[in-house]
């Protein structure tokens, strides 16, 4: 509904692609107008042979690229995608096996004043389908692109990111995963109603999160409204009269109206809707159900319907709701996840002994915990210690556990489970903080040597706080992010007990303030930092500058 660059277009894509007519007005405002419209076809296959097809894309518009791995090719190798812009701006994002529906970090953003980029797939399977989507920036961009096979001996590097389970779209249902359906309130309060297929063979080792977002008008931001509308989720089969669901989303948090349903929650509706004991055992079962049955349902399941609504507020909005589901089996290769404040999304792997979570977090904050889990009963359902939080400011901003490294920039917050039995798995659950959290995770086989499993009660127990070590009669240098903590250890015996100890702090800032509260240090003279890191010994304000 508005121009950019004097251009205003929509786009026909994988996404919205069918056979058949396709129609399409052109609307004429308070004026009479003259125009001229025109469609361009951009071929979708990057061929094998490095020729160059034309491409155009406007803001807010996806154009997707493909390239098709022969089924002869020996795996291991890649394929760079290659673009040579002519003008405007783009996002760039790849894919393996699916197309990209959501400008996600990590990707590549070529500038105005870029003019050329490139950005790979590794690691390819014969027969796969590699996807380069194109994301309109700020103007429209016009382009060519081509491809170039690597072999297996050549580098190759790839953004890391891995593609979330897809469960396809079928004709009978509104809502699919990994495929955005938008709309807009025409009416004030009204509902607009959508229906997700939940069935065992896809869903039954996942999360489920539902997201909605307002829409903005080509060429103008969206507007900040946290109360614009709502997103409900229904489990019964059906929509009650009354409408009323406890899982909903009546305010944005950074923008997004966000319902999660966890594996706990999926296992619980996909079995027991199938006159299963759920994940608790009822009538008669055992209590304490152990995991090796626990993917078994019965031979007559069928799909559990979900029921999903956008309530309208007062105000007209444009908006799009995705349904993403993130699997729970995870191994050595990054699975991608969003979890919002109140949310828990869980991960596991089995048969192994010594295990070790990482996670690459890119912006958000929330926790990681870990547990040894034997039976369905085990499965963390709240934030207790140990664990490991992780402080607001993601991959920059070195916020919760994340530790500044000599050689710059920050560490990935890791979780370690030792020792796991026979019939153990082991389980991360990501929790939540106050801001949405975008992150990738994946888990990894150790030496027992080097695995060190948190032990004790507190966020910042045992040797796993990160806390530096401090000696009395030397300086030690460090560094904070706003409101975040930076945590010292010092290691005092017997013979210490003949000395006085004095604590200071300078500010070394380069031009800060004439403020006297711009940091804080807080002594805590337990065995550990308490969670609410509450103590009576603290200076909150500087004297001469200490």
């Amino acid at each position: 509904e508005r121009a950019v660059d004097g251009i205003y277009s929509v786009a026909i894509n994988l996404h919205n692609f069918h056979e058949g007519t396709s129609y399409f007005g052109i609307r004429c405002g308070a004026a009479a107008r003259r125009f001229r419209v025109v469609v361009h076809r951009m071929d979708a296959i990057v061929p094998p042979d490095g020729g160059k097809h034309h491409g155009e894309v406007c803001p807010g518009v996806w154009v997707y690229h493909y390239y098709d791995v022969p089924a002869t090719a020996s795996g291991g190798g890649g394929v760079t995608f290659h673009v040579e812009k002519h003008e405007g701006d783009v996002d760039l994002v790849t894919r393996h096996g699916q197309a990209p529906v959501k400008l996600v970090p990590p990707f590549k953003y070529m500038g105005a004043d870029e003019y050329e980029g490139s950005i790979s797939l590794c690691n390819i399977k014969p027969g796969e389908r590699l996807y380069l989507g194109m994301l309109g920036g700020d103007h429209c961009a016009s382009y060519e692109v081509f491809a170039t096979p690597l072999n297996a001996s050549t580098p190759c590097e790839e953004p890391l990111h891995t593609p979330l389970a897809h469960a396809g779209r079928s004709d009978s249902a509104t809502l699919s995963a990994g495929h955005f359906e938008q709309a807009e309130c025409t009416a004030p309060f009204q509902y607009l109603d959508y229906i997700f297929q939940l069935d065992e063979a896809t869903h039954s080792a996942t999360n489920l999160r539902f997201e909605a977002q307002l829409r903005a008008e080509i060429g103008s931001e969206v507007e900040d409204v946290p109360d614009a509308i709502s997103l409900l989720v229904y489990t019964g089969g059906e929509v009650p009269q009354d409408r009323h669901t406890e899982l909903r989303a009546t305010q944005a948090t950074d923008g997004i109206w966000s319902v999660m349903l966890n594996e706990v929650e999926l296992y619980f509706l996909i079995h027991g809707a199938h006159g299963g004991d759920g994940y608790n055992g009822t009538s008669g079962s055992a209590h304490r159900r152990s995991l090796a049955s626990s993917g078994s349902a019965t031979a007559a399941a069928a799909a559990v319907e979900l029921h999903v609504a956008v309530k309208c507020g007062p105000d007209p909005r444009r908006f799009q709701l995705l349904a993403s589901v993130i699997p729970s089996r995870i191994d050595a290769a990054l699975t991608h996840a969003e979890v919002c404040p109140g949310q828990i999304v869980y991960f596991h792997a089995a048969h192994l002994a010594d295990v070790r979570f990482t996670a690459i977090v890119h912006k958000g904050d929330g926790a990681l915990l870990a547990r040894h889990v034997a039976s369905r009963s085990d499965i963390p359902l709240k934030l207790q210690p140990p664990y490991v939080p992780i402080g607001e400011g993601g991959a920059h901003g070195g916020g919760g556990h994340r530790r500044a490294l000599a050689s710059g920039g920050y560490d990935d917050p890791t979780v370690d489970l030792c020792h796991l039995h026979d019939g153990e798995e082991a389980y991360l659950a990501v929790f939540g903080g106050d801001h949405c959290m975008e992150l990738e995770v994946k888990v990894e086989s150790i030496a027992h040597a080097d695995c060190h499993e948190q032990h004790g009660g507190g966020e910042h127990a045992a040797s796993e706080t990160g806390a530096g070590v401090i000696d009395p009669g030397h300086f030690v240098y460090g560094s904070c992010d706003a409101l975040s903590w930076v945590d010292y250890s010092l290691l005092l015996d017997a013979s210490d007990s003949d000395y006085n100890f004095l604590i200071e702090v300078t500010d070394l800032s380069n031009g800060r303030s004439t403020s006297d509260d711009a940091l804080s240090l807080h002594l805590f003279d337990g065995a550990e930092i308490p969670m609410d890191r509450f103590t009576e010994q603290r200076a909150e304000r500087a004297v001469d500058g200490i």
